[in-house]
């Protein structure tokens, strides 16, 4: 075994995680899915934590409850991009590889689980609020036009706003998605070792042959 070869099984080595490292352009499935879930779950738990902040320093009234969602709606946003970055890291440096592309593909790839993920949880919500629109406007027409209770009112008002809300929404995910990119090309770079400089040593110079004479007989 020569230098060249033990330094290449070095650096093939050097930096991996525990599990074999993918070579090539492949991709590790448990890896993309590990991401999405370290995605969701930072994003959820900043969320919640965000949530429990707003409700408590807001009055539990009718009028304030559409600047609470809205204070709720950004507290989302702000968390899926922190959640994105960690997600794309952890998707990237999971499979060992260390090439940039990978990184990137698993980034992109556990991006897209938990997009799936949110898109599906988000249209139960928007047939939630749907449902009690509709309730809303039924429960009016019961009452009639004299004592009606001002919930479709609101209700419309809370639908009229959804159209910036859902290109905030769009924002968000694009910008989440270029994020979980970066975050797994940059584990990809700490995958890679640092190359240090090693100085050659030098042995000791000779010293010089000193020729001694012979000694003189007597």
């Amino acid at each position: 075994m020569n230098r060249t070869t033990l330094l290449n099984d070095i650096d093939e080595h050097d930096g991996t995680t525990y599990a074999e490292p993918l070579a090539g352009l492949r991709v590790s499935w448990g890896s993309i899915l590990a991401g999405a879930l370290g995605f969701l779950a930072i994003a959820l738990l900043l969320w919640a934590f965000a949530a429990a902040i707003t409700l408590s320093a807001t009055n539990a009234t009718v009028p304030s409850l559409k600047r609470t969602l809205a204070a709720l709606w950004i507290c989302g946003m702000a968390t899926t991009v922190i959640g994105s970055i960690f997600g794309g890291w952890l998707a990237g440096y999971l499979p060992g590889n260390k090439n940039r592309a990978i990184g990137a593909i698993h980034g992109f790839l556990a991006w897209a689980v938990a997009f799936v993920v949110m898109t599906i949880s988000g249209g139960g919500l928007v047939r939630g609020l749907t449902q009690a629109t509709d309730d809303a406007a039924a429960a009016d027409a019961v009452d009639g036009m004299g004592g009606a209770i001002p919930t479709t009112r609101m209700m419309d008002s809370l639908i009229d706003s959804m159209a910036g809300l859902t290109w905030a929404w769009f924002a968000t995910w694009l910008v989440a998605a270029v994020l979980a990119v970066i975050g797994g090309i940059v584990a990809v770079r700490q995958l890679r070792p640092r190359v240090r400089r090693i100085e050659p040593v030098l042995p000791p110079p000779a010293r010089p042959f000193v020729e001694q004479p012979l000694p003189q007989a007597m």
